[in-house]
């Protein structure tokens, strides 16, 4: 198991996920990310930097939700909090 604060020591946040949320994080990303498997389907947060001027893309949102399956990764949405973000992935589940 990876840890974001050994992956990304200069992070700007604090994360906090809900049990069940695997931190996946690799120093080669952009960012932080955490993932979570429903079903065969693969939940993915990456979670940017707080400050906009140090995010991969300036004006995107701090976190940003995917989709990943054998055959697709898709972005489904991006948010202010990790909460919506958490939030958002389980409205996509519960569908």
């Amino acid at each position: 198991m990876t840890d974001y604060v050994h992956e990304f020591p200069d992070y700007d946040d604090i994360l906090s996920l809900p049990s069940g949320w695997t931190d996946i994080s690799w120093h080669n990303d952009a960012c932080p990310s955490f993932m979570r498997k429903f079903g065969a389907v693969e939940y993915r947060i990456f979670c940017d930097y707080k400050d906009p001027e140090r995010r991969e893309i300036p004006h995107a949102k701090q976190f940003v939700i995917y989709i990943e399956d054998e055959v697709n990764c898709n972005c489904i949405d991006q948010t202010d909090t990790i909460e919506e973000a958490i939030d958002c992935v389980y409205r996509e589940v519960n569908k």
